[in-house]
């Protein structure tokens, strides 16, 4: 049977996106983010890895968080 959550792409965890996001905003802000869609695809699992995102699209987010504020 095939596993319908199964990528071929990096996951980040939550706690890992915070890392990546250099700990600027908190874990709920992570999780608020997610729900609202703006980052997307998220793939939630059961355990310890919980819910993760393509690395793909927090490195979109990211960078279009710098252009925003125009660092």
């Amino acid at each position: 049977m095939q596993q319908p959550y199964r990528t071929e792409e990096p996951l980040l965890t939550v706690k890992q996106i915070w890392k990546e996001l250099d700990k600027k905003i908190s874990l709920r802000q992570i999780y608020n983010l997610i729900e609202r869609g703006a980052l997307s695809p998220a793939y939630r699992f059961s355990g310890s890895r919980g819910t993760c995102v393509p690395r793909d699209a927090v490195m979109r987010y990211k960078s279009r968080c710098v252009i925003d504020v125009g660092v």
